[in-house]
């Protein structure tokens, strides 16, 4: 059983042009258990969004108002991996609504020991990703990026 993690922190979106964050998960116990719920859905943009930031109080999406990122989430897709590379690390890896034996589509979630402030997260973001020798996708390093809660298409059972 994962280790508890007080510093972890998240919020959901209702959909992709969803503004106002809300509480999602305080602790990583209470986010893995969350991201270990996948649904079916026929067009991916019907299911709610997290990130795993610490917004400023009262503010809206946006990397500006991230004050802190809690967790790394690699966006993995058609991109081999070697879960060797994660030992001794805690983690959680979920397909996406992409994802097809063919063709894997992965969110690999790795709860981080203290929050990065939001202006050191580019950095930490690529370290991190060489750490664990993945290259995921660039385009998910900004702070405030939004990642689909686990989910897939009608038929395919991840």
């Amino acid at each position: 059983m994962p280790a508890e993690h007080p510093t972890i922190n998240a919020v959901k979106f209702r959909d992709v042009k969803s503004n106002q964050p809300q509480r999602f998960a305080c602790s990583w116990l209470g986010l893995s258990r969350l991201l270990q719920i996948s649904v079916a859905n026929r067009d991916k943009t019907s299911r709610e969004l997290w990130s795993p930031v610490i917004y400023r109080p009262g503010t809206t999406r946006g990397n500006h108002n991230v004050r802190y990122v809690t967790c790394l989430v690699a966006d993995m897709d058609s991109e081999a991996f070697d879960y060797a590379r994660l030992d001794g690390l805690e983690y959680l890896a979920y397909t996406t609504w992409s994802h097809s034996p063919d063709d894997p589509h992965w969110h690999l979630v790795l709860p981080l020991a203290h929050p990065v402030p939001a202006a050191m997260w580019h950095g930490v973001w690529q370290r991190l990703h060489e750490r664990i020798a993945v290259i995921g996708d660039p385009q998910t390093k900004d702070p405030a990026r939004i990642f689909y809660r686990p989910q897939h298409r009608p038929g395919f059972q991840p």
